[in-house]
């Protein structure tokens, strides 16, 4: 249902701010860690989400904005990747 693809390309931003970088200068000027800091990037997930699915991808559905959102979301923490990249063989 849910394209990687296109978490990607919400990821990759608008001009040079990247959901990453944004999230980074918003928590870095707002002093956040924590709660606050995993707060601020929801919010900045769902900030591009909205964009690309308002102004690069319409039409806007709900279900499919929170889904995006929150696949963008893990992509951006890192979740996603540690959870779906294989493990290395151990060394010897």
């Amino acid at each position: 249902m849910f394209n990687l693809e296109t978490a990607e390309l919400i990821m990759a931003g608008i001009g040079s701010l990247t959901v990453i970088g944004v999230t980074e200068l918003v928590k870095k000027i707002l002093k956040a860690s924590g709660v606050g800091a995993v707060l601020i990037s929801l919010v900045v997930s769902a900030g591009f989400t909205a964009y690309y699915f308002i102004a690069v991808a319409p039409p806007f559905v709900l279900l499919t904005f929170v889904g995006y959102t929150l696949l963008v979301f893990a992509l951006a923490n890192g979740l996603f990747q540690a959870t779906h990249t294989p493990a290395a063989p151990p060394s010897k």
